[in-house]
């Protein structure tokens, strides 16, 4: 998955980001985005599931070593709270929002560090 972003063709000869991944055999599929707060809602309760014997859970690991060092320490939005501060480096936070708005259907869904 990827932001929608790369799919934007920018003027350049080459087409857009994700076409140049794709001629060198990378494939994208475009995330998911929904809302930002109804993402935030959903990764807070796979994150709280998680351990449940009965229900999906959203578990990072150790080695994503990004995603800790950033996403713990987000501040939120100040016009809106239910929101992360886009302003902040939330990339790590976003590519987990954008797997845990995939997850339905899943068994599961993997989540490397970046």
């Amino acid at each position: 998955m990827a932001d929608d972003a790369i799919f934007a063709r920018t003027g350049s000869g080459a087409g857009s980001i994700a076409d140049e991944f794709r001629r060198a055999g990378v494939h994208f599929q475009p995330a998911k985005k929904q809302d930002r707060v109804s993402g935030w809602q959903v990764m807070r309760r796979l994150l709280d599931d998680a351990g449940k014997p009965d229900v999906p859970g959203l578990y990072i690991t150790r080695s994503a070593e990004h995603f800790w060092s950033t996403v713990p320490h987000l501040a939120r939005d100040q016009r809106r709270i239910e929101d992360l501060d886009s302003a902040s480096p939330d990339h790590a936070a976003d590519a987990a929002r954008y797997a845990c708005l995939r997850h339905d259907g899943m068994q599961r869904v993997k989540f490397g560090g970046m």
